[in-house]
């Protein structure tokens, strides 16, 4: 028969265990939360001083080529040039603001494919979940009036161009996962498929593991000003 005092140190032991690492894991949650948000919070510029027209954001994954030809009243307009065939960013989802597309793309729009000619428009109003592209062989400009995005949409877009084109890897976990538990929160551009309020907290509490792993919502000298 088994030796049933012994058999209750043991489980008793391993109980004891758990408990220490899960009380270990949650202290070190708590005490990441306050220095990420209350202690040391990053440190990020306004757009207006660090974006500027001229300035250009470019995706070699993405296939698109952006510089902006106008800022004002917290928004940039910019001047897109799509590459044959680009593929296009992640289907994602903006809660805080609305994205127009204008002019010859593709627009992935709630599961549904989109196709916009010269002189189309779509609105993609916030919490859809979308993605822009193109499947044609020859390069196309896309600008106008209404295509617009908050400026602070723009260090997003210069900050996530630079980091996944620097290297593969960086598009795949655990990479990608540090990486997005600090620019989603920050510049409003989450998965599309998992549940934001998920993402919120389970990015709430990777990103202090993420800042001592030397990720940033922003890489750079903060311009004065």
């Amino acid at each position: 028969m088994p030796d049933e005092p012994a058999l209750a140190r043991k489980t008793g032991r391993a109980r004891r265990a758990l408990l220490i690492v899960s009380v270990a894991v949650g202290v070190y949650f708590l005490l990441g939360l306050i220095v990420h948000n209350l202690v040391l919070p990053e440190r990020v510029p306004r757009p207006e001083a660090y974006l500027a027209v001229g300035t250009r954001l470019d995706s070699e994954q993405e296939g698109f080529r952006q510089v902006i030809t106008q800022i004002g009243d917290g928004r940039i307009w910019t001047r897109l040039v799509l590459e044959p065939n680009a593929p296009g960013p992640p289907e994602h989802v903006h809660t805080g603001f609305t994205e127009f597309f204008q002019g010859t793309l593709s627009v992935l729009y709630n599961e549904e494919v989109r196709e916009l000619g010269p002189g189309d428009e779509l609105e993609i109003p916030p919490g859809t979940r979308h993605k822009p592209f193109y499947t044609t062989g020859q390069p196309v400009v896309v600008e106008g009036e209404k295509v617009f995005l908050p400026a602070e949409f723009g260090l997003f877009l210069i900050q996530a161009y630079a980091f996944f084109d620097a290297d593969p890897a960086n598009s795949l976990p655990p990479r990608a996962v540090f990486q997005m538990s600090l620019f989603s929160p920050r510049y409003d551009s989450w998965l599309a498929g998992p549940p934001i309020a998920l993402q919120r907290v389970l990015f709430g509490m990777i990103a202090p593991t993420a800042r001592l792993f030397g990720y940033s919502s922003f890489y750079g000298d903060i311009p004065s000003g």
